[in-house]
């Protein structure tokens, strides 16, 4: 093609393109074929598609991509698109600048973690989100909103059932979440229509399971917490005595029981349910903590409960 010219107008092709020479300074060529599509030829000899247009009397550009990664048809085709999406109203470069700032999904777990869990739920389901996030939905976290699709999701979600199908739909459940709230809070991408991209996932059937104790097994039971040190011992005992969760018998306090009617009452903030309950004592776990002085505390340490 020689030296440049201020302004060079052909039809691209691959031949044409490549024949552009770079000058003592980066300038653009035209096609003929396509409006607004050009190239800039660097000092470097470098080329790369452009899209130009104008949005609200302001003239605009968009990369397209470099030259010959970017083969010539195809820098036409994405100008064809792209100029349907300006004759549209929208604005390309804009969009993509947007793009490049976009939440992930990451910065939404950890929002809706911090924004919503830590506040309003207690603090186990804040630690089961972040172990879920880390064990299971870390093939997400790196995308973009805009790239979160309920294809994305349910390819996910298929994967990490090999591992877990019950796991996976607790992972489910909390990515779902995650973007209900993004929806509240006007974070979500124009791409998701208002719609959770969870949404229509099919979760993994699971089979609620019930086990209890034979007679026998009871025995070896009690005979191997009996073995153990009077610590353990005594916090495994109430746990047989009452039947309440690990956590509720770890929190327990001398102010929620009352020996003499033989009740120990769970305070809403602690029960699973959100409501406050009142257990029974029967006999033996009475007379367990009736064996103590009343200056110990059952608290929580190392995980499990501590009579001091």
């Amino acid at each position: 093609m020689g030296s440049p010219k201020v302004t060079q107008r052909f039809r691209f092709t691959k031949d044409t393109v490549a024949a552009l020479e770079p000058g003592p300074r980066p300038y653009f060529a035209w096609d003929t074929k396509e409006k607004g599509l050009c190239v800039r030829v660097e000092v470097s000899g470098t080329k790369s598609f452009f899209y130009r247009y104008k949005v609200a009397g302001r003239s605009k550009r968009l990369k397209l991509g470099r030259f010959p990664g970017l083969s010539v048809g195809a820098a036409q085709s994405k100008t064809i698109v792209e100029r349907g999406a300006v004759e549209s109203g929208s604005d390309p470069a804009e969009a993509k600048r947007e793009s490049r700032t976009e939440m992930l999904v990451s910065g939404l777990l950890k929002l809706y973690i911090d924004d919503h869990l830590r506040p309003e739920r207690k603090p186990k389901a804040v630690v089961a989100a972040e172990q879920l996030e880390r064990d299971y939905l870390a093939p997400l976290v790196g995308l973009r909103l805009s790239d979160l699709t309920r294809k994305r999701v349910a390819e996910w979600h298929v994967e990490a059932s090999e591992v877990s199908r019950s796991r996976a739909n607790r992972a489910l459940e909390v990515l779902s979440a995650a973007c209900s709230f993004a929806i509240e809070r006007d974070l979500a991408p124009a791409r998701w229509l208002g719609v959770n991209p969870c949404y229509r996932v099919k979760a993994n059937r699971e089979t609620s399971r019930s086990r209890f104790l034979q007679p026998a097994e009871l025995g070896r039971l009690l005979q191997a917490v009996k073995a153990e040190t009077p610590d353990l011992r005594d916090f495994f005992l109430m746990l047989l005595y009452t039947g309440a969760r690990r956590s509720n018998v770890q929190a327990m306090r001398w102010s929620d029981v009352d020996l003499e009617g033989g009740a120990w009452r769970i305070e809403a903030g602690e029960s699973k349910s959100g409501e406050a309950m009142s257990i029974p004592l029967v006999e033996d776990a009475v007379k367990l903590l009736a064996a103590g002085t009343h200056k110990f505390d059952i608290c929580l340490c190392r995980g499990v409960a501590v009579f001091e």
